[in-house]
């Protein structure tokens, strides 16, 4: 029988459970979802409101949809003050949206560039119609506005019911666009994990309001 009990700090696959695998409940909608899509927002000492979209900062923290009527009501009737234990926050709804939006983005482009290192990116127009076919395409990435050569080719995608999403300019210090002189273009993701997480911060990117 004792060798039938799981093991602390294992599921039920006997596979290592990693910190955030638990899921965590919407402080707006009170929807109990996965970490990877929620916006995280914890306190500094100073009981300065921090976004923490990449999870990493320590201390307590409240999860919120990235919609913006969960980010509102966050800080409807101190709901967010009190579950973060802090007298007063000065943030507002509007500064953290904008604040999450610019880590978002961030983080889209360094994944991005873990993308391109591991190969799963297409560039060419040819080759995306090419992994297209074959069904090695997952998504497309528009960076920085849609060209007059790759409108056919989108629209063949949406008709193929080929997930589409947009990003500005690939403007990150350190980081290499994959599109030649940082100028706008289209990129094809192929199978694969990284591209997989890297979707995620897209869908979280396009549901953040617009300013």
């Amino acid at each position: 029988m004792g060798s039938m009990k799981r093991q602390r700090g294992r599921n039920h696959d006997g596979q290592r459970r990693r910190r955030g695998d638990g899921l965590r409940r919407c402080l707006g909608c009170g929807k109990t979802l996965a970490p990877s899509v929620l916006l995280r927002l914890t306190v500094s000492g100073e009981a300065e409101l921090k976004v923490d979209v990449a999870r990493k900062m320590g201390g307590r923290g409240a999860h919120v949809c990235y919609h913006g009527p969960c980010i509102e009501a966050a800080f409807r009737k101190r709901r967010l003050a009190r579950l973060l234990r802090v007298k007063r926050l000065d943030a507002k709804p509007d500064v953290i949206v904008e604040q999450a939006r610019e880590q978002l983005l961030a983080l889209a482009q360094w994944r991005l560039s873990r993308v391109r290192l591991m190969g799963k990116i297409v560039t060419r127009s040819s080759r995306i119609v090419e992994a297209m076919s074959a069904g090695d395409l997952v998504y497309l990435v528009v960076v920085g506005g849609i060209l007059k050569k790759d409108a056919s080719l989108l629209a063949t995608a949406l008709n193929r019911g080929i997930p589409i999403y947009k990003i500005a300019s690939f403007a990150s210090e350190g980081l290499s666009s994959p599109l030649e002189d940082n100028g706008p273009g289209l990129l094809g993701l192929r199978l694969g994990a990284t591209a997989a997480s890297l979707e995620q911060v897209l869908k979280n990117l396009v549901g953040i309001p617009n300013a």
